[in-house]
């Protein structure tokens, strides 16, 4: 399990726009069905105004082709991954014992997971 650093939230319209013209200086060949589609999944996948700005800086720092597909925007997230017991039983059969002081436990829905 993956929980991302950035949240759920709404973009806004200021921070979305300043964004949309810098994926347009970089890439300006892109049409606007482009953009129509980017701001479609964008919503869907609730992206915050800090994802959504550090995706856009990513993919234009990263992105090596002619223009970015809008999945190397949409797939950009960072965060922490959830181990289960079992995870953490079998990491300790091969890195040992100290693996109970490297992860921290956090529950999520009542369910206590470590990270």
């Amino acid at each position: 399990m993956h929980i991302s650093i950035y949240g759920k939230g709404e973009l806004s319209p200021k921070i979305y726009i300043n964004n949309i013209k810098k994926i347009s200086a970089a890439f300006p060949s892109i049409q606007k069905e482009f953009y129509d589609l980017l701001t479609q999944l964008v919503k869907e996948n609730q992206f915050t105004d800090k994802r959504f700005s550090k995706a856009v800086d990513f993919v234009i720092k990263n992105y090596k082709y002619p223009h970015p597909s809008i999945a190397d925007f949409i797939s950009y997230d960072k965060g922490y991954k959830l181990y289960t017991y079992a995870n953490i039983l079998k990491m300790n059969d091969t890195l040992g014992s100290s693996i109970w002081h490297d992860y921290k436990p956090v529950e999520i829905d009542g369910i206590s997971k470590k990270v």
